[in-house]
């Protein structure tokens, strides 16, 4: 029961995490 709960909540920070950190690298300064 909680890998069926954790693992779309995972994949989804997962992936929201990789949209952050590539809008950081897109605007950033570096």
């Amino acid at each position: 029961t909680i890998s069926l709960v954790m693992r779309p909540a995972i994949s989804s920070l997962m992936s929201s995490l990789l949209l952050f950190h590539g809008i950081v690298l897109i605007s950033g300064p570096s």
